[in-house]
């Protein structure tokens, strides 16, 4: 798993870490091979209710296994860990699980305490608000659009959002929280040394500890629209003046 460690540098130096992972997450590099397969049962797979114009997708890790999911439509996949279907859906195999049933309830995904991997491609389907929770460990969290919230929790995460109108908050830990491809969007680094991309309309805190924040754009709409280090020293580029 990429992990971003810039505790010990100073901000120009994190810039080209964040610059470097982000380059390598694009590639692939690290991802899925980084991954162990895990042997013992995985995490649960279920429908809340079960069924109906309301029911929700929901993602527990219960056993405290490595993540490496991916979310498409109705079907979910775990290229690390077996999963466990649960109320309303079904396993195809031990890594697949399909929940035909649900449409615009709340989705919630907690991918647990270890280094986890999720790309979420939408669900187009969701009328609601989904939630993503890496919980513990060095995360990497790619959101498409609808618009969600992600939290990245205690570690060092890379959060990805591409959605309009959506949010991610990094938690405790150096993270990387990029909406370069987003909307409007609202990004919350929280406790730690973290990196936030803006875009369109984005509102980008730093909140506590040495930040940097890159607007994209100085000039509206095409970059962001407030850029507000918090406490710490933070470099803050291309937002408005």
């Amino acid at each position: 798993m990429i992990q971003f460690a810039f505790h010990d540098r100073g901000l120009r130096g994190r810039r080209r870490l964040a610059l470097l992972a982000i380059t390598a997450l694009a590639a692939g590099t690290g991802l899925s091979a980084a991954i162990p397969a895990e042997a013992a049962a995985g995490s649960r797979v279920f429908l809340s209710p079960d069924s109906g114009p309301t029911a929700a997708l929901n993602f527990q890790d219960t056993k405290g296994v490595v993540n490496d999911v991916t979310i498409r439509e109705n079907t979910v996949t775990d290229a690390a860990s077996p999963l466990v279907a649960g109320a309303g859906c079904a396993n195809v195999d031990s890594h697949t699980v399909t929940c035909a049933g649900y449409f615009s309830g709340l989705t919630q995904i907690h991918l647990g305490p270890k280094n986890d991997r999720i790309i979420n491609y939408g669900i187009p389907r969701v009328s609601l608000t989904h939630f993503i929770y890496g919980d513990q460990g060095d995360d990497i969290i790619r959101d498409l659009p609808p618009a969600g919230r992600v939290y990245g929790g205690p570690g060092n995460d890379y959060v990805d959002i591409r959605g309009n109108q959506g949010g991610a908050w990094g938690g405790p830990g150096n993270d990387v929280l990029d909406a370069r491809k987003g909307n409007n969007e609202f990004l919350h680094g929280e406790n730690g040394n973290d990196v936030l991309f803006g875009s369109s309309g984005a509102f980008l805190y730093g909140e506590n500890g040495d930040d940097w924040l890159d607007g994209i754009d100085p000039v509206m709409p095409n970059g962001a629209f407030i850029c507000d280090g918090g406490a710490g020293t933070n470099l803050i580029e291309n937002c408005p003046s």
